[in-house]
């Protein structure tokens, strides 16, 4: 099984902005909570910080198409 990139922006210390290529964009309240929610849906994951550049880099590739909020 591969590793799920959990890309992660923490925004305030009770929100933390996720995205995964699988589920899309997702805030959590914690640290705790991301890690649990992780542990369940995806066994093995690799967290990793959002940086503006990484971001970009992914915004470009395509990579948030097909997640945009309705």
């Amino acid at each position: 099984m591969t590793e799920t990139k959990v890309y992660f922006d923490e925004v305030t210390p009770e929100m933390i902005s996720t995205f995964t290529e699988q589920d899309g964009f997702y805030t959590f309240k914690s640290w705790e909570a991301l890690k649990v929610s992780c542990a369940t849906d995806y066994g093995d994951y690799d967290l990793v910080e959002l940086t503006p550049e990484l971001y970009n880099e992914m915004l470009d590739s395509g990579m948030f198409e097909g997640h945009e909020p309705d």
